[in-house]
């Protein structure tokens, strides 16, 4: 259980360190292992209050992802990209 908790956290450090101008495919990767391992131990050790908490902060870091996506696209020099717009998704010009 408590194995489960630290790799949640190394999984948080390693998207804080790979955020840094990695692809956004890594950045993805590592979010699946930390929510992976968030949600052994949330089921393992019977604290869906845990669970619950990880789940609302995905919503939070899938617009950080988006926003990381934004960023890499402007910076290669497309500027059709609009902005995030939430949970509808990006805009793009045409």
């Amino acid at each position: 259980m408590k194995f489960s908790l630290l790799l949640f956290a190394f999984g948080i450090y390693l998207f804080c360190v790979e955020a840094s101008g990695k692809t956004l495919v890594s950045l993805m990767i590592l979010e699946l292992i930390s929510v992976s391992s968030a949600g052994v131990f949330a089921l393992s050790g019977g604290n869906l209050a845990f669970l619950f908490i990880v789940f609302c902060l995905m919503g939070v870091e899938i617009s950080v992802v988006m926003a990381f996506f934004v960023a890499m696209v402007r910076q290669k020099g497309d500027t059709r990209v609009l902005g995030v717009g939430g949970w509808k998704g990006l805009k793009w010009e045409r």
